[in-house]
């Protein structure tokens, strides 16, 4: 989880909706995820999900071109879509977008992007929660809302283990 101004603590509902399974969670700050990024390579064995939260994991968006043939899926929570990437450097990449109301610039900013996956049939869906802040998923700060929190964890969890252990993202989702 790439999850840049946040602490461990800030995300334990996310945390928690993996803690049964058998996937090892990895926080990483933007001075990591370089490095994870280049140690993601064609010989690496097991499979891959990036899940970016929040208005600082913009990296991640700007790595999609270089991640789409690493990972088997990526999950934006509240991320704010990198300027000139077009449909085709997602090519196949399962994506998840979460996002609150007040965050409608970054959803319609992300409009563009899923309406180009759904005329190239590449698994995605996109989540508006209405009425709740931009920091709805981190403990501790003024926007979190434990229930769209939890539910957002779900979600995500679910996104990603169909992602990493089936191939059932071949096929447009609706949110």
């Amino acid at each position: 989880m790439f999850a840049p101004g946040y602490a461990d603590d800030d995300l334990s509902d996310f945390d928690d909706a993996f803690k049964d399974d058998d996937v090892t969670v990895t926080f990483v700050t933007n001075a990591d995820f370089a490095s994870v990024v280049n140690a993601i390579d064609d010989a690496h064995t097991a499979p891959v999900a990036l899940v970016s939260l929040g208005a600082e994991a913009i990296e991640a968006w700007k790595s999609l071109p270089i991640l789409r043939d690493k990972v088997r899926s990526t999950t934006f929570v509240s991320v704010p879509a990198a300027a000139n990437l077009e449909v085709h450097q997602f090519a196949n990449l399962p994506i998840f977008d979460l996002h609150s109301e007040e965050d409608k610039r970054t959803a319609e900013a992300h409009q563009p992007i899923h309406d180009g996956l759904s005329a190239a049939g590449v698994p995605h869906e996109m989540v508006v929660y209405g009425q709740v802040q931009g920091e709805f998923f981190a403990i501790g700060k003024p926007g979190y809302d434990r229930a769209t929190s939890l539910d957002a964890a779900k979600r995500v969890h679910d996104w990603v283990m169909t992602s990493l252990l089936t191939d059932d993202l071949r096929e447009v989702r609706s949110g």
